[in-house]
């Protein structure tokens, strides 16, 4: 059920940045400049190639690096960052402006003594900034402890400085998350992606909680990743507190922030059971409530107003910046709109009501009356253009908040930074197509998600989705998408998923390999997996010839004395399972199972060879009539010591076969190769297996079984023995013709798509001649020939009628596969095992 609801919200998530990866190229909002679509479609092609080649030819082969290695360019990285933000620190030096001008003013008045002269009524209406105000103040205070004057220039340049410092923290902090969620090769390539990101950068002039908040997401998400990982588990109830002590701060400067500590307590519901989430989210959840009606109290008795916080009947509510949110009005920029963003008109219109409770309801009444205009359809439409208008602007408002900025000289850095610099066009189609870059891997990662069932990264397309959700209601703009940044970097790395794979199987195979060299003369346990199916005339003779050679291989100690043969009794309607039972009273060395019914001799099989896993470390499986050589069995054994772990048994003749069915055997192999599925020719099911492997297999949850191409399918290190196949020495093959053709047709349907392909082939070559046969036709009735009626009619309608009637059923029979498999019903299920009495 969870998982439902993890593909559901999955598939919503991927719509949504499918529509804004469209919307950005097609229909950009960004009011910074005009970009066509085909410049941000070739920048996108050309980041992406660049960012590929890097990640492909440099970045992954630093996986297996040592620490210092890794500090050395981890630390270049970050130098190279502080530099490109120092460059734009010494050209650009903006005078504040907004909101974040009446903060800074008043954290100066406060912090120079002057108290009294701050203007209370903007904290009054806006107590959403009193957090940023009091931190402006420490910093200021700071400043005063060193005998540094108060001016605007020196307070601007301290705030300037901590933002490089609060930004460097994001970055450091993104990079131990990417390191433990994914690997330092991802961790490495997300450090370049924040240098070429101009969200880590242009914005280092602006101190406002767009930046100062940026490192609370990602800190929040880097706690839980530790969580998550069982890293430091003696101290994870005191990392949670802390983070929900940071985090209520970073709650207090910038809303949004909270939507991160919900994401992560929704992927612990949704992703474990009760009893290991119902700890860390009590812990979250006392300590924020704690926490934030602490951090109101402090607030309350810093004196830092002349009115009382508490009792505040003047600040705008909520509903301000939602009433706000559903508005549109024009830009500075021809035919460009600010969308859902700050509007005077709403300001005044809530300004001109003297209470908060006044204020509220005439909000409410507006968002009322504005949505009536609207309509469903229209307001539709307008949450997609402010959603566009939103994540559609790459340089996030940046370069517009540098105009006003005090430039040493005009310069390169200027011409591509400011807005009306001579270069600014490259800063934008770079920024936006690296923007859509990322939108297009977060994509994949998340359609990667749904195909694979995976959860690992889940928790950051909730927090992204949230924000999407909080701004499509809420006051929007580009520039608040800033503080999400890093978590929009982190999300982007779930496409590198393939390399984590590729480097988990070279490190089995590595310790495969050492520990083969350590364990050579080692015995390993064998079990022999026999399926039976009214075997009783042939039983007595393979357990005669099965143990002769179990012993020897036992006496020189090629396998341990825990080796043993397990017969699988497939619901046998003669005496086969007495026998095995008796075979087990007598014989150590022989134990078996027993289905409770007929299950066919794939699942009778896949039964045995599940059970035996549990006791051996190497299982070989063969049928009862022994035509699979035993003696193979030796040759198998030494590839397994060699570090192969599946060795198949190949026949290496059919000469014993009769014309028949070496025609359609050989045919059918040779056939499956055509439809592209991974078969080993001429080998049927006498196979050995690790244990390794058939842990594997288990996570294959298909119905319809066909063993011989789910093996090839896992992987691992393999080879193959070949051995001539004997006569069946007594009773009669259990594979008549009609078990062969049903057996092959589950092969051919449970393994490739290429028929239903075939369908539409012939549909186009039914096509084609269609139009000659209306060509002809119609040349027929011109030239005043008659045209046969029912003769070409009748041939016409039987012949296509039964390509559709053949089309149909291959469709059909790809449903009903589709139909076992969705009830997921067990394969076999084992009514006795002999092993366990």
């Amino acid at each position: 059920m969870k998982q439902k609801i993890y593909n559901a919200f999955l598939v919503v998530f991927t719509f949504l940045f499918a529509s804004i990866i469209m919307g950005t190229i097609f229909d950009n909002k960004s009011l910074i400049s005009n970009v066509s679509p085909i410049s941000i479609i070739i920048g996108t092609i050309f980041v992406g190639l660049i960012i590929f080649i890097l990640y492909k030819y440099l970045i992954s082969k630093l996986l297996n690096i040592s620490l210092k290695k890794e500090i050395i360019i981890v630390t270049t990285l970050l130098s190279i960052i502080i530099i490109i933000q120092c460059l734009v620190f010494y050209y650009f030096k903006s005078y504040p402006g907004w909101d974040w001008n009446d903060v800074f003013n008043s954290a100066r008045l406060f912090a120079s003594g002057h108290a009294d002269e701050i203007d209370n009524s903007y904290f009054q209406m806006f107590p959403n900034n009193n957090a940023l105000l009091y931190f402006e103040i420490i910093i200021f205070k700071v400043l005063s402890i060193f005998k540094i004057q108060l001016s605007v220039t020196n307070c601007l340049y301290a705030t300037i400085i901590v933002n490089i410092l609060l930004i460097d923290i994001s970055i450091v902090l993104m990079y131990f998350t990417v390191r433990i969620m994914f690997d330092k090769s991802k961790a490495i390539l997300s450090l370049i992606i924040a240098m070429i990101c101009c969200a880590f950068t242009i914005y280092v002039p602006v101190f406002y909680t767009d930046t100062v908040t940026m490192m609370f997401p990602i800190f929040i998400l880097l706690c839980y990743s530790i969580w998550q990982k069982k890293i430091n588990q003696k101290n994870i109830d005191l990392i949670f507190i802390l983070m929900t002590f940071i985090s209520v701060f970073g709650i207090k400067l910038k809303f949004t922030v909270i939507i991160m500590i919900i994401a992560i307590l929704i992927d612990m519901v949704l992703k474990y059971d009760f009893k290991r989430y119902f700890k860390p989210v009590s812990i979250i959840s006392i300590s924020m409530i704690v926490f934030y009606l602490s951090f109101g109290l402090i607030e309350k008795n810093l004196n830092v107003f002349s009115f009382d916080i508490s009792n505040n009947n003047k600040k705008m509510p909520y509903t301000h910046w939602i009433m706000m949110g559903m508005t549109e009005r024009d830009s500075y920029r021809e035919g460009k709109k600010f969308i859902g963003w700050y509007n005077p008109d709403s300001v005044n219109y809530t300004l001109s009501y003297k209470t908060t409770d006044s204020r509220k309801n005439a909000n409410v009444k507006k968002i009322k009356e504005q949505f009536k205009d609207y309509g469903v359809l229209n307001y539709t439409t307008f949450l997609y253009r402010k959603m566009l208008f939103t994540w559609s602007d790459g340089t996030y408002y940046a370069p517009a908040l540098l105009n006003d900025s005090l430039m040493r000289s005009e310069s390169l850095i200027s011409n591509l930074f400011q807005m009306k610099g001579k270069y600014i066009n490259i800063t934008v189609i770079h920024n936006t197509s690296l923007m859509v870059l990322m939108y297009i891997m977060i994509l994949i990662g998340a359609i990667k998600s749904i195909r694979k069932k995976e959860n690992k990264i889940n928790v950051c397309y909730i927090s992204l989705f949230g924000v999407l959700l909080f701004f499509l209601l809420w006051e929007s703009s580009s520039r608040y998408l800033i503080n999400y940044m890093p978590i929009i970097i982190v999300s982007s790395m779930n496409i590198f998923t393939k390399r984590k794979r590729t480097e988990l199987k070279n490190e089995i195979v590595k310790e495969r390999s050492d520990s083969m060299k350590k364990e050579k003369n080692l015995t390993p346990t064998l079990y022999v997996v026999v399926p039976c199916y009214n075997e009783e005339a042939v039983l007595e003779e393979t357990t005669k010839q099965l143990k002769v050679k179990m012993e020897g291989l036992i006496e020189k100690k090629i396998i341990s004395n825990k080796s043993k043969v397990m017969y699988v009794n497939d619901g046998s309607k003669d005496k086969t399972w007495n026998i095995i039972k008796d075979i087990n009273k007598r014989e150590p060395l022989f134990t078996g199972i027993s289905l409770s019914r007929n299950r066919g001799h794939q699942n009778a099989l896949l039964g045995g060879l599940m059970t035996a896993k549990n006791y051996a470390d190497v299982i070989i499986s063969m049928d009862a009539d022994l035509q699979d050589d035993i003696n193979a069995i030796d040759a198998m054994l030494e590839k397994y010591k060699e570090g192969n772990e599946i060795v198949y048994g190949v026949r290496s003749a059919r000469k014993k076969d009769t014309w028949f069915k070496r025609v359609t055997a050989e045919g059918f192999y040779k056939f499956m190769k055509f439809l592209g599925v991974d078969c080993v020719y001429n080998h049927a099911d006498y196979r050995l297996t690790s244990k390794k492997v058939l842990e594997n297999l288990e996570d294959f949850s298909e119905v319809n079984l066909f063993l011989r191409g789910m093996f090839p399918l896992i992987g691992y290190k393999s080879d193959v023995v070949y051995y001539e196949r004997n006569e069946r020495f007594a009773g009669e093959s259990k594979y008549p013709l009609k078990k062969m053709l049903n057996f092959a047709w589950d092969g051919i349907t449970s393994f490739s798509v290429k028929p239903l392909r075939f369908i539409c082939t012939i549909g186009f070559i039914i096509l084609f001649i269609s139009f000659i046969i209306m060509f002809y036709s119609l040349i027929r009735k011109l030239t005043g020939n008659t045209i046969d009626g029912w003769t070409f009619l009748s041939i016409s309608i039987w012949f296509i009628g039964g390509i559709q009637m053949i089309s149909i059923g291959i469709i059909g029979e790809y449903i009903g596969k589709v139909y076992s498999e969705t009830k997921a019903r067990p394969r076999f299920i084992i009514s006795e095992n002999l092993e366990e009495k």
